[in-house]
């Protein structure tokens, strides 16, 4: 299945990298040259791969912009840009710094010839990194229906199922069955992108809108929740944590919640090619934010006549009705309670029978002991011989 989204897995390193449309991005060169944000703050680093530049410390670098080593090397080369600092290409350090080998930025200088840039791994291995220094790595685990808990891996994370890996093996499980590690109330371990001033939440390596860019979260993005703040909020996408501003956000809870499994259908099948659009709200003027293949599996929160609620591959938005088919009953609010009512009602153990005591064993009657009747004692004195007489 292929979906038409703005985000990019680099596979050989298993990062997140989301790619930063040129439309979106707003910066400029002060009266120096650099590049530097709306607020005038230079540009500490910033990926734009449409525009075919790489900025650190608000220096413009060429990067590649094809997957072929050799076009890429001839698209950078002959350049005629200005660039206002030396030609030498950023290494990375250790640490996850980036030297500049000559000339620094807000020199003034300038040189005709074009600078390498970095390729696309060497920015995977940047954000790398930095994730490194945020705890990349989100414990998660699953817990099955006999109760076992399993080591498991995130592939997309919704309000109501998530896709995740475990032992190699592909599930849709619901996502109260999953947890991770969290420093946040209970109530806010979810959370959705629902940024009103733009299409996506920048992830920041600190909370710091001039810090190191991670990627993007597209709008209606499912987050994992890592800890909240009053301005920033960490989370995990993707795997990458980062920093997104707390006010693009809304939170949800990881308790069980009503939904019913469906697919997206087209007048109810499935035809070979057919794509349908998602919607960040309830408008046909709404924002589509993502086409996917009929036959794709979605989780569905509420219907009205038109819209339907849902869960898709990492989303939460919304569907019309007509390429929605329901695959079991969505229950009423009222029936949802009472199965969960049922679900988490300690059942009452049935009293054991208590043993009637058997009757007590009669007592023997004792035997009764014959008293020897005495013999007769004779005198030793008298020696009485027959016939004779006294």
């Amino acid at each position: 299945m292929v979906v038409k989204r703005m985000t990019a897995l680099i596979l050989a390193l298993g990062i997140f990298w989301a790619i930063l449309p040129a439309s979106s991005l707003a910066y400029s060169k002060n009266s120096q040259g650099l590049y530097v944000d709306d607020n005038g703050n230079v540009i500490e680093e910033l990926w734009d791969d449409d525009a075919g530049i790489y900025i650190v410390n608000g220096v413009e670098y060429s990067i590649y912009n094809g997957d072929d080593e050799e076009a890429s090397k001839k698209a950078n080369s002959g350049s005629d840009s200005t660039e206002s600092s030396a030609t030498a290409t950023p290494k990375l350090n250790e640490d996850g710094g980036l030297t500049i080998q000559s000339g620094q930025g807000g020199t003034g200088e300038t040189s005709t010839e074009s600078t390498t840039g970095l390729t696309p791994a060497e920015w995977a291995a940047r954000v790398a990194k930095y994730s490194a220094q945020l705890g990349v790595t989100t414990g998660v685990t699953y817990t099955d229906d006999n109760g076992q808990e399993h080591a498991a891996e995130i592939i997309y994370v919704g309000l109501g199922r998530s896709t995740i890996q475990v032992n190699g093996e592909v599930m849709l499980v619901p996502t109260c069955s999953i947890k991770w590690d969290t420093e946040a109330p209970a109530d806010q371990v979810l959370a959705v992108v629902t940024t009103q001033k733009a299409t996506y939440a920048t992830l920041r390596a600190k909370k710091s809108k001039s810090s190191f860019v991670m990627g993007h979260c597209d709008k209606c993005s499912v987050l994992l929740v890592i800890s909240t703040g009053k301005t920033w909020t960490m989370v995990d996408h993707g795997g990458v944590r980062g920093y997104v501003l707390t006010s693009a956000l809304t939170f949800y809870d990881n308790e069980p919640k009503n939904w019913a499994a469906a697919i997206i259908t087209v007048k109810g099948k499935t035809p070979s090619g057919n794509t349908v659009h998602v919607r960040s709200s309830t408008q046909r003027t709404a924002r589509q934010i993502a086409e996917f293949d009929v036959g794709t599996p979605i989780t569905v929160f509420a219907q009205d006549e038109k819209w339907t609620e849902i869960d898709v591959d990492g989303l939460h938005c919304y569907i019309m009705n007509e390429f929605v088919t329901l695959q079991e009953p969505l229950l009423s609010e009222a029936e949802f309670e009472a199965k969960q009512a049922l679900a988490n009602a300690t059942p009452t153990p049935e009293p054991e029978a208590t043993p009637t005591p058997e009757a007590p064993t009669e007592t023997p009657a004792p035997e009764v002991t014959a008293t020897p009747e005495p013999e007769a004692s004779v005198n030793p004195g008298l020696n009485i011989g027959p016939g004779e007489n006294s």
